[in-house]
């Protein structure tokens, strides 16, 4: 006979070790290799840990319907159904995830910005050696503009030079119009 079978109570078993939550806390020790990775692999974990889809939402644009459940931090928001709800435990590991986007974002942006500083720094650089090796200023003037027009990533560009009372385009690069170098 069965314990229900004889009228007995059997009291509920409490649960072992959340192995979704184990797999979030393991993510969140490593370090990303990027942010959209790490978007993807939060988002398929807090899945599997909420028990339902979970959105990630950057920067304040909520992702998912209105009234989702959802957590915060930095400039990450975790959203899923509403109508689901998690554990105190299970909010702060998916508060943690947020933060932890947050950084593995704004790490990547340095990356970015640092990377622009340094094909900025290495063009000025370029200027600077031809300007100290050319004599002739309409060399050093076209050498500016070429650099220049790389630097900005632009389609033409131009220096102006103010003779007397006129202002004189003195070289011109990427033009595709002749009297674009001639503009006074």
């Amino acid at each position: 006979m069965t314990p229900l079978e004889r009228g007995q109570v059997v009291p509920l078993r409490e649960p072992g070790p959340d192995v979704h939550a184990d797999e979030l806390d393991a993510l969140l020790v490593e370090v990303p290799p990027d942010a959209r990775s790490a978007v993807e692999r939060v988002a398929a974990a807090a899945s599997r840990l909420v028990g339902a889809t979970v959105s990630v939402g950057w920067e304040g644009r909520r992702v998912g319907t209105d009234g989702c459940g959802v957590v915060r931090a930095g400039r990450v928001a975790l959203h899923w159904d509403p109508t689901v709800a998690v554990t105190p435990a299970s909010a702060r590991r998916l508060r943690q995830a947020c933060a932890w986007l947050s950084l593995a974002g704004e790490r990547d942006e340095a990356v970015r910005g640092a990377d622009m500083a340094a094909a900025e720094a290495t063009v000025i650089r370029d200027v600077v050696e031809r300007l100290l090796s050319v004599r002739d200023v309409d060399q050093v003037l076209l050498s500016i503009a070429d650099h220049t027009l790389r630097l900005l990533d632009s389609d033409n560009c131009g220096v102006l030079l103010r003779e007397g009372d006129e202002v004189r385009m003195r070289s011109c690069v990427g033009n595709r119009v002749i009297d674009t170098a001639r503009l006074r």
